[in-house]
């Protein structure tokens, strides 16, 4: 059992997501907390699935850290790849087919 019992998952993806705002690109205050919250979120949230798809049954709380740090990284990069496609020329191409 954790130190933290209950709360271990929280605690581990709060930290996560406080470690991977390395990877955040000039983020304001409001900005900062709701990525931390990405990051608990991801751990909460994700990372059960993740986890049974995976097939770990077991994984401590080192796993929800690692759900809770690069799921903040994923996003971040999504969100790069999603802003710099043009999705109207896409779009235009596939109506012109």
């Amino acid at each position: 059992m954790s130190v933290f019992g209950e709360y271990a998952t929280d605690i581990a993806g709060i930290i996560g997501g406080l470690i991977s705002l390395v990877f955040a690109d000039k983020l304001g205050a409001v900005a900062r907390v709701v990525w931390i919250f990405g990051g608990w979120a991801s751990a909460r949230y994700l990372a059960p699935w993740g986890l049974y798809w995976l097939g770990i049954d077991d994984p401590g709380g080192g796993a929800y850290f690692l759900f809770g740090l690069f799921g903040m990284a994923v996003a971040s990069a999504l969100m790069r790849t999603i802003t710099a496609l043009d999705f109207t020329k896409i779009i235009e191409g596939w109506l012109k087919k």
